[in-house]
């Protein structure tokens, strides 16, 4: 990675170098002098070392009280932005829309919370606000790969070939020609580029605080790299070669004072050149290099002086969370400072109702002079121990002031104060017996939390502006840099993501509830607003399907249950209903009644056409007989008419023929043949 400052910009390397290096001594002076002292003190007063105790013998007790308000203001926050609901959303631009901006917020809410551990992000930054006025982070593209290496000998061509012919592999294999097989190595090179999102360390973030917004105002990040990540990054390896090492950070007493506890705080010397640590800036800085006149904003990577990267932005890569706001600047109010007064005075007085309660107990004693037998036995603690005295008035206990009786008030008008300083009350955490008791109604235990309640929703509402620019931020990233579409599981099914396709601009809400059971709150609205829909036909009608299915997701999504894909389909999902399971057994009764009756009435009409074929048989029977009778009758009448006819031509013949007979033949008997 090579620079040309001077054909590009007009200036050479050092010029430029001499234009950044005095604003970022200039913005990290005040942040590496006062504000950093502040966040050390704070710290200590978090992790309990502070107050020290006056004297040695007396009593070391500490108040927690910084403690107790940045970790209750801390856990109410992360309750309410990461404990699994829907809280930002982008919106759609219209009803096509609906859809598309769901998948987007799934996705880059994914990104967040599960590739980057958005708890852990929002547990920090919300620390770093409490205690250091800001919380800041920064977030970024990182292109990397993933080298998965594999030793191989003796393949044929053909499992040679099937692996060289995949995309993300890389070959280098060798060919033995006395066997024909292949030895070497391939390599499997996943592409882990991705959204990264970080938590700046205070001591390694630094602005100028004579402006009111970061933004207009030179700002940055100095961080401890080694020699070898810089080249590993593309820097010339003799341009970093040149630059010193630097023990700058890991000294800081940020720092020390943050590892105390788990640090010995000895630094440790590189074993080799390239491991040594330098220190490495990323600088936000307005230059007018273009001669024109006007400004514009640059981000230089520089260290020791040496420029290694520069080019020019549209804005920078951090985000700061501001919980106290302080009009007119960019650092807000430290939240921590407020309570340091009251752990002071509790510390204090806390103290002396310990010192005195011991030294009640273990009393001075005034003695009379040459009273004692033997003065040893007076020191002597040992129990039922028998000291000897001259006369009865010889010993007795020096006397002690009564414990003052307006100390024990003045601890509860402490602890009050604290709370009207952090709007944390003990209500608020369920600590007040008198007002979380059987005599009072939920709804109004309910309603009193809540009122106690209003300057956290103050700071909450801050970080809410803190998450809708964090959303923003991540989508312009992934919009910017995501070249490839993403195989990604979305409701049960999967999706592919491409935001190369996404529209450049969208808005984002944020459903702000903060408070004791606002929550359920809502999603009992949720569930009155369905339980009408499905109880009135009038309202249902005017709620068709897949509004209804918005609805009833939505209460799902309010009482903590994310994956409601699990239990509902969509309504383009849904097969037509079935008949009612009942009124199909009626239905089935009545039919097997129709049935029984047609098989009846069959069977009737059967034996009635039974009878009347019958009848019609014997009528054409008695027909038939009749036409037989008349037939029979007829060949009667036809036979005799017949027998008479041949009677009578028999005569007439024989009358011929004897007529005509010889008078030899007249006593013979004549017959016709």
């Amino acid at each position: 990675m090579t620079l040309d400052t001077k054909k590009k910009y007009g200036k050479t390397e050092d010029e430029i170098m001499a234009l950044v290096d005095p604003m970022v001594s200039r913005a990290a002076a005040w942040v590496d002098t006062q504000l950093s002292s502040e966040r050390s003190r704070m710290q200590r007063y978090y992790d309990g070392q502070l107050p020290k105790r006056q004297h040695e013998g007396s009593s070391s007790y500490v108040s927690s009280d910084v403690y107790d308000g940045v970790e209750s203001m801390k856990s109410q926050l992360l309750e309410v932005f990461a404990g699994g609901h829907d809280i930002v959303r982008f919106k759609p631009l219209n009803q096509n829309d609906v859809e598309v901006a769901r998948l987007e917020t799934a996705y880059i809410n994914y990104l967040l919370m599960e590739e980057n551990h958005g708890f852990d992000i929002f547990n920090d930054v919300i620390d770093d606000a409490l205690k250091n006025r800001n919380g800041v982070i920064q977030y970024y593209w990182e292109h990397s790969k993933q080298r998965d290496e594999h030793s191989v000998e003796g393949l044929t061509l053909e499992d040679a070939q099937a692996i060289t012919s995949q995309e993300d592999v890389e070959v280098d294999l060798e060919l033995d020609e006395a066997t024909g097989t292949y030895s070497g190595s391939w390599t499997r090179v996943t592409d882990t580029s991705g959204l990264r999102v970080e938590v700046v360390p205070p001591e390694e973030f630094y602005s100028d605080a004579s402006k009111k917004r970061r933004q207009d105002g030179t700002r940055g990040r100095k961080t401890l790299k080694t020699r070898a990540e810089l080249i590993s990054e593309g820097y010339p390896r003799d341009k970093v070669s040149k630059v010193r090492v630097s023990s700058e950070i890991e000294f800081d007493s940020e720092r020390q004072e943050r590892d105390r506890e788990t640090n010995d705080g000895i630094g440790s010397d590189a074993p080799q050149s390239e491991l040594d640590q330098i220190l490495v800036h990323e600088t936000f800085i307005q230059l007018s290099l273009k001669g024109d006149g006007k400004a514009s904003l640059y981000r230089i990577v520089h260290a020791d002086g040496h420029l290694f990267e520069m080019g020019e932005v549209a804005d920078d890569n951090f985000l700061d969370f501001v919980p106290l706001r302080r009009p007119h600047s960019q650092f807000g109010n430290n939240f921590s400072k407020r309570i340091v007064p009251t752990q002071n005075a509790r510390t204090v007085i806390t103290r002396s109702i310990l010192d005195h309660a011991a030294t009640v107990n273990n009393p001075r004693w005034t003695v009379l002079n040459n009273s004692l037998s033997n003065p040893k036995e007076l020191l002597d603690a040992r129990l039922r121990g028998v000291v000897n005295v001259k006369n009865r008035d010889a010993i007795g206990i020096l006397p002690y002031p009564q414990l003052n009786n307006a100390v024990f008030p003045l601890l509860e008008m402490l602890k009050t104060n604290k709370e009207e300083t952090t709007g944390i009350s003990s209500l608020s955490q369920g600590l007040n017996k008198d007002a979380i008791s059987s005599q009072n109604s939920q709804g109004m235990v309910n309603d009193l939390i809540t009122v106690s309640q209003t300057r956290q929703k103050i700071i909450a509402r801050n970080f809410a502006m803190f998450l809708h620019d964090l959303f923003l931020a991540a989508r312009k990233v992934v919009i910017e840099n995501q070249t490839r579409k993403k195989v990604w599981e979305f409701d049960n099914n999967f999706q592919n993501i491409d935001p190369r396709l996404w529209t450049p601009v969208r808005k984002v809400q944020v459903s702000l509830h903060v408070g004791y059971g606002e929550q359920e709150k809502e999603a009992a609205r949720y569930a009155q607003l369905w339980g009408m829909l499905s109880t009135d036909p009038k309202a249902s009608m005017f709620c068709p399907p897949d509004k209804q299915y918005k609805l009833l997701t939505d209460g799902m999504k309010k009482n903590g249950f994310q994956n409601f894909s699990d239990y509902l389909i969509p309504p383009d999902q849904v097969k037509p209903p079935g008949p009612d399971p009942i009124e199909m057994k009626k239905l089935e009764v009545e039919e097997k009644k129709a049935e029984a009756a047609l098989l009846t009435a069959q069977a009737a009409m059967a034996k009635a056409q039974g009878h009347h074929e019958i009848e019609m048989m014997k009528v054409q029977v008695a027909e038939l007989l009749a036409q037989v009778k008349e037939f029979t009758a007829h060949r009667d009448a036809d036979r005799k008419d017949m027998d008479i006819a041949n009677k009578v031509n028999v005569s007439q013949r024989e009358t011929a023929m004897l007529e005509t007979a010889p008078p030899e033949a007249e006593r013979a008997i004549i017959s016709p043949a």
